[in-house]
């Protein structure tokens, strides 16, 4: 039986949080077992990034479990750059992480697109060697990043499902993804309307993997019609996500 002490989160047995904060109660002591470590994924993963690594240290046995629950942020800009937590933070999810998510909006300069070359160096070090046990990621953009198609590809072996949002030349990296990913099985694009899908139409590249395409705010009868214009892009999925909750799912997350 494992143990751990944490700053505590109003949450249920589920392990989903509670809309109703929990005054006065500042530390969640919780108990389960390794072999049926269900419940203590779904506390994991409302945990911070440091208690994460705590929590990993406590016991060798829930080392497996703590990392494959998390879903890592990396963040690209300035202020991460000079961090040290990104190499430690590679190095210990890198080989039992099953979910990623990068996230490039913060630490960039307004106004300016494209990263610096400094400012890519925690990119750098997230795909230095492959990620065995990737399934799942997300890619939050706003940003221009040379080669993260290839990169994608070439690092992530295993990947099933990919989202990608707000990504500059984003047509260019779905086609990429979309041909050269021998093992995934769908990608979703968040928040983009009609134009992205034409933009896509005019590439050269043949998939099966399912298109998700999830607008937040556009003409559902022109977007529709624009799909059946392209089908041969492939099989698409649509669904229509609401600008609150478009905004609520996909905000930063600080770690």
């Amino acid at each position: 039986m494992s143990s751990g002490k944490f700053p505590t989160f109003p949450m249920g047995l589920t392990g989903q949080l509670h809309f109703r904060s929990s005054p006065g109660l500042d530390l969640l002591h919780f108990r389960f077992h390794p072999a049926q470590h269900l419940l203590g994924q779904r506390i994991v993963r409302h945990l911070s990034q440091r208690d994460q690594f705590q929590l990993a240290q406590a016991n060798r046995e829930l080392r497996t479990p703590v990392t494959s629950a998390y879903q890592l942020c990396i963040p690209v800009g300035k202020d991460a750059a000079t961090d040290d937590r990104i190499t430690e933070t590679v190095r210990r999810y890198r080989p039992y992480g099953r979910c990623s998510s990068i996230n490039f909006h913060k630490g960039v300069a307004p106004g300016r697109l494209r990263p610096s070359a400094e400012e890519l160096l925690p990119l750098q070090q997230f795909f230095d060697q492959p990620w065995p046990q990737v399934t799942s990621l997300v890619i939050t953009g706003g940003v221009e990043c040379p080669d993260i198609g290839p990169l994608m590809v070439d690092n992530f072996p295993k990947l099933r499902n990919v989202s990608l949002v707000d990504l500059l030349d984003l047509a260019a990296i779905s086609a990429y993804i979309l041909s050269r990913s021998a093992c995934l099985r769908s990608l979703a694009i968040i928040g983009e309307g009609p134009e992205f899908i034409g933009e896509l139409a005019e590439l050269d590249f043949t998939c099966s993997t399912l298109l998700r395409l999830e607008p937040d705010s556009v003409n559902r009868e022109e977007f529709i019609g624009t799909i059946s214009k392209h089908l041969g892009i492939g099989r698409v999925s649509c669904t229509f996500v609401e600008v609150t909750l478009f905004n609520h799912l996909f905000a930063p997350v600080n770690s």
